[in-house]
């Protein structure tokens, strides 16, 4: 037994030397084919963009194969294999060829294995083992130490593939450009000494262009107002394609000589609309004559000067504003101001009212969400001030621990701003839903202490960008469709407003219930699906709007 335990730990000692050599090989002979440096002659010469050339009429360019499927064989050579032999009592008779993968003698296990039950219970008996130095030869079973046996392995490596990328050359990727909009497409090749050979842009109503060379500049097609599907790829030396890469884009010709140049599903998702990014797809030419949804070009555009009865309420009741000439002392009985404290008043909440217009513009653009209908949710929600005691809910926004739940589930750059200081890259990587109960809690309390500081209209711009993401994600659930299929930008928005106010078990559920029924959605059709307390969300989206206009 003392036998086989020594044998055990030699093999495992073994084993790892003679793995970490083959590795080491490995790691040796990548990096001789991924080097990217120093780039071959032939990518140097394709710095200058080719100009790209439509295919050939009735030309059929083969579709990339996907995924691409590299691999590559590396013969190392290595000690593979130690020998031993057994002999009998006659030293011309051998017993059996024992092979083993690591240094050491073999053991109970390896002589079953190799030799069989009978010489197992020779071995058992006892064993010689024969030297150069043993002065007397061996009698009896008798154990020889041949060699080592070198091989060649042959070790199969999955190598990267190209990748193709594009970039814009004189745009924004959201907005009027003055010059027709172009963009640049190229491919990266990994290997080293594999190059790019040609580019290929599809567009979707058949347009197709092919560039020579590692990179093209493509003035991009005209398209309708819905836009088109963009797919292109690389093809590499090495025989193969990358991946299809694929983004929406919508460029209009204007009556001005500007263009109309917008994208989606590209790197600079960052730069677009919120609600483009999340429902993928294109708002209508007209929006901006819905004025709730209308864009901001500075603060001004943001004066609003509405009648709130509850904040002319809480100003005369703090002596803050006189009431004196009123009859009733400018209050109802449940301290909103009646008619004649809202004409007391009226100064005094038209200057708080637009107080925050700067901040409240900054916070919209950087979540990039409509600046009105965030001004209009902190209207509804609190009239401007942030002195409300209601149990649970916080701040200019009434937000709530369910609103920072919403907002860290759909806001990455957000949780992950939280989540790795307080718990470090490894545990933040899976996202928040993937955290337990208590440090999911702990998040969403670090994200409300934002309340009441300069960041606190940027917490309630990023959980109505949230909101808007959970109303496109409810749609797909529900309709197995996309958002733009069953649903307009105003309709979205509205959902997202309400999603804000009320969470998606109330909304989620009347959208389910309106669906399940009619197979049509809209604002009114799922505000008929709300029922018990759930029905107070029904109005919310239009007093939201309300309060987001300059006018009652």
């Amino acid at each position: 037994m003392k036998r086989s335990k020594d044998g055990g730990f030699h093999q495992k000692t073994s084993l790892v030397s003679t793995y970490m050599l083959i590795m080491v090989g490995i790691v040796f002979a990548c990096l001789f084919l991924f080097s990217s440096l120093p780039v071959s002659a032939a990518e140097k010469r394709q710095d200058v963009a080719p100009t790209p050339t439509p295919s050939a009429e009735g030309e059929t360019v083969p579709l990339p194969k996907f995924p691409p499927n590299r691999r590559s064989l590396l013969n190392i050579r290595t000690t593979v294999y130690h020998h031993w032999m057994l002999t009998s009592l006659d030293e011309q008779k051998v017993s059996c060829h024992i092979y083993m993968a690591v240094i050491g003698e073999p053991g109970d296990g390896e002589v079953l294995g190799y030799c069989g039950f009978s010489v197992y219970l020779l071995w058992q008996q006892g064993v010689c083992k024969q030297t150069l130095d043993r002065e007397e030869p061996c009698t009896g079973l008798t154990l020889h130490y041949v060699g080592p046996i070198e091989d060649q392995l042959k070790v199969s490596i999955k190598l990267p593939g190209a990748l193709a990328y594009s970039k814009l050359s004189n745009c924004s990727p959201w907005g009027i450009c003055s010059q027709p909009p172009q963009m640049i497409f190229g491919g990266y090749e990994p290997l080293n000494n594999q190059r790019i050979d040609r580019v290929t842009i599809k567009f979707e109503d058949g347009q197709e262009f092919i560039c020579n060379g590692r990179e093209c500049t493509l003035t991009m097609p005209f398209t309708n107002a819905d836009g088109m599907k963009v797919d292109y790829y690389v093809t590499s030396s090495f025989g193969d394609d990358s991946l299809i890469e694929t983004f929406l884009m919508r460029n209009i010709s204007l009556v001005d000589g500007t263009y109309l140049f917008q994208l989606i599903n590209t790197p600079w998702d960052n730069q677009i609309p919120t609600a483009a990014a999340y429902w993928e797809f294109f708002p209508s030419l007209d929006l901006q004559n819905i004025e709730w949804l209308r864009d901001v070009h500075n603060a001004d555009e943001l004066h609003t000067e509405h009648d709130y009865a509850l904040l002319a309420g809480v100003l005369i009741l703090r002596g803050d504003v006189s009431a004196a000439n009123c009859a009733d002392g400018g209050l109802l009985p449940n301290m909103a101001a009646s008619a004649c404290g809202i004409e007391a008043a009226k100064q005094e909440v038209i200057r708080i009212q637009n107080q925050f217009d700067q901040q409240i513009m900054d916070a919209a653009n950087k979540s990039r969400v409509p600046p009105k209908l965030l001004k209009g949710i902190i209207g509804q929600e609190s009239q401007f001030w942030n002195g409300w005691v209601i149990e649970g809910e916080y701040g200019y926004g009434m937000m709530t621990d369910e609103g920072a739940d919403l907002l860290l589930t759909y806001d990455i750059r957000t949780f992950l701003d939280l989540c790795i200081p307080a718990y470090g890259e490894r545990n933040c990587a899976w996202g928040y839903s993937n955290l337990a109960d208590y440090p999911r809690a702990y998040l969403r309390g670090l994200a409300l202490q934002t309340l009441r500081t300069d960041q606190e209209f940027e917490l309630i711009a990023s959980t109505l960008a949230a909101s808007a993401g959970q109303a496109g994600q409810i749609i797909r659930n529900v309709t197995a469709e996309e958002p733009g299929d069953v649903l307009n930008y105003k309709e979205l928005w509205q959902i997202s407003a309400a999603l804000y106010h009320g969470g998606g078990g109330c909304v989620g559920t009347a959208i389910q219930d309106a669906w399940d029924a009619e197979a049509s959605l809209s604002w009114g059709i799922i505000s008929e699906y709300l029922i018990g307390d759930c029905q107070a969300i029904a109005t919310y989206p239009y007093l939201v709007t309300r309060y987001g206009v300059s006018t009652p």
